[in-house]
């Protein structure tokens, strides 16, 4: 539906700026937020549709002709249109676009289907930017699924890191791809040791609660030992009994410890319960602070939410598409018949002659029929 306000800003007077150099236009934008939000689309809509194209929006050029500025304010709507607008001679390069897309999946709150988009696009996804390909940059925020980049994308910084040193460094992204890779090919990567350590324990010591989560996802034993017969929960409350309360590092070696008992992950050389009774504390207040014991949505969960609104937004396109359709498949039809009937007619016209030749006799013509 047509947001009445700006079609009436466009019909009154389409480029009369006010005293702060703003266009009706800009007005508008400005109060719904149109070039951020990807929900508010309309207003670019009427721009196209009832000016043909006539209104500008001078404060807000600069924003709208930026594909950066549109990619950071994860609006799909914007991205397209800047990216079409532009001339075919001066279209983005494919590395042009590779540096969108590491800005993409580098930045927090950018959607799949912005990374979907500019892969489509031609975006090069082994382009190489401060020494991290675009696969590294995915791996290391974690926030977008690395298949969107699809089965050519290659690491580059992380190309000789073990399962180990990623869960050593919290990298549960990458530790999460290279598991998956290791069981692609066969191998048990959870298994492997560094220094008697298992990933799983490298990661729990650490209290890398996130990195955790992935192996035990990826099937690490989380009753598995190390080699001096410590549990990941032994050095999760090792690392705990060390660190400062308050601390960031005592916050995640809290939540590693809830995530290990929520996996009846037990003491075995660690004494004392003291450690549990903290973390269980510690996890019992961050709840109550942010307003109870709230999950953070998965990705799937994520990925669908965005799915569902990309498709609420392309609604009125696919209805549009489907009356075209409908027509076309209307016309068609008509063609069709249109072509029997001339068949029919043919078929008339044979049946005639052959009819006319059979009543015809040796010495005189049969008048016409």
């Amino acid at each position: 539906m047509v947001q009445p306000e700006i079609k009436n800003a466009l019909q009154q007077n389409r480029n009369l700026e006010n005293d702060d150099g703003m266009t009706p236009l800009d007005t508008e934008i400005a109060s719904h937020d149109c070039c951020v939000a990807t929900s508010n689309v309309t207003a670019w809509r009427v721009l196209k549709n009832i000016s043909g194209g006539q209104a500008k929006h001078k404060k807000y050029e600069a924003e709208y002709r930026s594909l950066r500025s549109a990619i950071s304010s994860n609006c799909l709507f914007l991205i397209r249109n800047v990216h079409l607008r532009q001339e075919d001679d001066v279209k983005k390069s494919k590395v042009d676009l590779g540096e969108m897309l590491h800005l993409a999946v580098s930045s927090a709150g950018v959607g799949e289907d912005i990374v979907h988009y500019l892969v489509d696009q031609g975006a090069d996804v082994n382009s190489i930017r401060d020494g991290f390909s675009v696969l590294d940059a995915c791996l290391a925020r974690n926030g977008v699924s690395e298949s969107v980049l699809g089965k050519h994308a290659k690491l580059c910084k992380y190309q000789d890191y073990s399962l180990c040193t990623a869960a050593k460094e919290g990298l549960a992204g990458l530790a999460r791809y290279l598991a998956n890779t290791a069981r692609k090919g066969s191998k048990d990567g959870t298994r492997q040791r560094d220094g008697g350590f298992l990933p799983l324990h490298l990661a729990a010591s650490r209290g890398h609660a996130d990195t955790v989560k992935v192996l035990l996802k990826a099937n690490s034993n989380v009753h598995e030992q190390t080699d001096g017969g410590f549990t990941a929960l032994d050095l999760a409350c090792e690392s705990l009994a060390k660190a400062s309360p308050g601390s960031e590092v005592y916050s995640r070696l809290c939540r590693t410890i809830d995530i290990l008992l929520s996996r009846n992950c037990k003491l075995k050389e660690f004494r004392g319960e003291q450690e549990l009774d903290k973390a269980r504390q510690h996890i019992q207040k961050a709840g109550a602070k942010e307003g109870g014991d709230k999950e953070e949505p998965s990705k799937a969960d994520v990925r669908k939410v965005a799915k569902k609104r990309r498709d609420e937004q392309d609604e009125p396109l696919k209805t549009v598409d489907r009356e075209v359709k409908a027509k076309v498949a209307e016309e068609e039809k008509k063609t069709e018949s249109y072509k029997e009937a001339e068949k029919l007619a043919k078929k008339v016209a044979e049946s005639r002659e052959v009819l006319q030749a059979s009543w015809r006799g040796p010495d005189r013509p049969l008048s016409g029929i």
